[in-house]
């Protein structure tokens, strides 16, 4: 798993999953009908190694909250304005920046079989062979 996450000269591969990683949890708590669980499709495959579990970048995140509910299961919710300190950037500033800083940056993809890889993945999103990340210019999926 992932230690701390840091801002500013950390590797621009990790900015790029924290990146992905919280539009997508953003994008489900914003869904009602969810009520506040969470799951990204290939966790494990793409963002644990670099990120940690699901649940240890939820707990690290200042924007999110986890509360805990039967068993291993827990809920989140995102933190109101009220509730994080003064003079923080405000979410929809935040969020702004972030998508400036990206824009034109790739999803991360899972790296599957190729059984799996011909076919849309969730959202609409593509599943890339593992050669695709290599030599993007040459991804035919």
């Amino acid at each position: 798993p992932a230690g701390p996450q840091k801002t500013g000269s950390e590797d621009p591969e990790m900015h790029r999953l924290r990146h992905w990683a919280t539009e997508e949890i953003r994008r489900q708590l914003n869904d009602p009908g969810r009520k506040g669980f969470v799951w990204v499709t290939d966790w494990r495959v793409v963002y644990e190694e670099t990120l940690g579990t699901l649940r240890e970048f939820l707990e690290r995140h200042d924007e999110f909250e986890v509360v805990p509910d039967q068993g291993r299961k827990f809920r989140v919710s995102l933190v109101t304005q009220k509730q994080k300190q003064e003079g923080e950037t405000d979410e929809k500033q935040q969020q702004e920046q972030e998508e400036e800083r990206h824009e034109g940056a790739a999803r991360p993809q899972s790296t599957i079989s190729a059984s799996r890889a011909s076919r849309s993945g969730p959202f609409g999103t593509r599943l890339c062979l593992p050669s695709c990340f290599t030599n993007p210019s040459s991804c035919i999926c």
